[in-house]
């Protein structure tokens, strides 16, 4: 665990965890995201978490301010 459990846990995790939820907000709203290959759908690798079975590149394109 990244910020550890106990009298030792981080003291910051809050804060990080509000800032990283922010700043992945902020990136959402100001570009739109597409695979770079042009694919919608990728074939899954089922383990602890579902990944795709080959790296996927993403394209941001900064939105229009309207």
């Amino acid at each position: 665990m990244p910020f550890s459990l106990g009298k030792r846990s981080c003291v910051a995790e809050s804060f990080v965890k509000k800032w990283l939820f922010i700043y992945i907000v902020a990136i959402l709203q100001n570009f739109s995201i597409s695979s770079a290959s042009g694919e919608e759908a990728f074939d899954e690798v089922f383990h602890l978490t579902i990944r795709p079975k080959k790296d996927v590149q993403l394209t941001f394109q900064l939105r229009n301010e309207s």
